[in-house]
């Protein structure tokens, strides 16, 4: 869970909506259901049973926001069961009707949370790329880190060079080469550090990833962990070093990224 214990207002969120289950449980115990509403739990269940297994190897999450666009069909039959079930036990019952509003209105300030997490995305993967325009030419270019998501909203996911190709068409054909992503999982500005070559991330919640769907450089292996990624001398010497700092590429300075390539 993103920022549970760490971020307040995640944490309120998710509190109220644990009231709020935790009050409906209780309601329901103590309420008499209304039959008038015949439903079919069954087919209800099994609809969402066969929305899921397709993409379990995805492994949606209602706790996990990168990969709960998988979850989307299956959420739709939840979502009618969950209606029936105010229905039949909401009406008479002034408890649950405050145990369904707590739910709601949790999923509610929840759900503006991610869409100002996915406009801050949008923000930072447009802004990053324009600072491209200010890269050396010289060289071929390698981005030691590429901002992976911020809060489970992606920003460079996939697609950094067609971004690149459509923003900045004339860098478009300088070679350009990624060598890892970082997470993003509480705030914007996590930046990357690099000294003696290895790099670090400034925030202890995110970690390094493994770079996919990007151009790779070619040569000596990077060493991708966790906590730090490492760069070949031999790196040093055919690349321009990029790093990320408040939602840009800054090329390293020319005397850190020489000495590196001399020392090593």
């Amino acid at each position: 869970m993103y920022g549970l214990g760490r971020d307040p207002w995640d944490t309120l969120l998710w509190g109220m909506w644990g009231v709020g289950v935790g009050l409906c449980i209780y309601a329901r115990r103590k309420a008499t259901p209304q039959h008038t509403l015949k439903v079919d739990w069954y087919l209800l269940t099994g609809f969402t049973v066969i929305a899921l297994v397709p993409v379990l190897i995805f492994k949606p999450s209602p706790w996990y926001f990168l990969n709960s666009r998988y979850s989307y069909l299956a959420s739709a039959f939840v979502a009618v069961i969950v209606g029936a079930l105010i229905a039949r036990w909401g009406q008479r019952s002034r408890l649950m009707g405050v145990a369904w509003v707590m739910v709601a209105l949790a999923y509610y300030f929840g759900t503006l949370r991610q869409v100002d997490a996915w406009r801050e995305a949008g923000m930072l993967a447009r802004k990053s790329v324009l600072s491209l325009a200010n890269a050396p030419v010289d060289r071929p270019l390698l981005i030691l880190s590429l901002p992976d998501h911020f809060h489970g909203a992606y920003i460079w996911r996939a697609g950094f060079h067609e971004g690149v190709a459509i923003w900045l068409p004339e860098r478009a054909s300088q070679p350009m080469f990624i060598a890892s992503r970082f997470t993003m999982r509480l705030r914007t500005d996590t930046s990357v550090q690099y000294a003696n070559g290895v790099a670090t991330l400034s925030s202890p919640y995110d970690i390094f990833l493994p770079p996919e769907g990007v151009r790779t450089p070619a040569g000596d292996e990077l060493i991708v962990l966790p906590d730090k990624l490492v760069i070949h001398w031999s790196h040093a010497q055919r690349y321009t070093l990029l790093r990320y700092e408040a939602g840009q590429f800054v090329a390293l300075p020319q005397q850190v990224q020489s000495s590196h390539a001399r020392r090593d």
